[in-house]
């Protein structure tokens, strides 16, 4: 399955955002995560106020904006292989 694939679907769930440096707390909130042909968008809060990001993809990577974390766009560049292997 591809993002292509999910293209125009919604889901929702619970959101955390982990800012405690020994990581024993978590703020938890509503979430949203919209499927594009061409981005991922999502929205959360934290502490009463709505935030939003979008993932934008683009040939050669993708552009990251989070009216939280980073309001400007920062640019990912594709790695040449998967950042993460999972294995079992």
């Amino acid at each position: 399955m591809t993002l292509r694939d999910l293209a125009g679907t919604r889901w929702s769930g619970q959101a955390e955002l982990w800012l405690d440096p020994t990581g024993d707390q978590a703020a938890r909130s509503d979430c949203t995560v919209q499927i594009d042909a061409d981005a991922v968008r999502y929205s959360w809060s934290h502490e009463g106020k709505p935030h939003a990001g979008k993932l934008a993809l683009r040939t050669g990577g993708a552009d990251f904006t989070d009216s939280f974390h980073s309001p400007a766009a920062m640019p990912c560049a594709a790695a040449p292989a998967p950042w993460m292997v999972c294995k079992r």
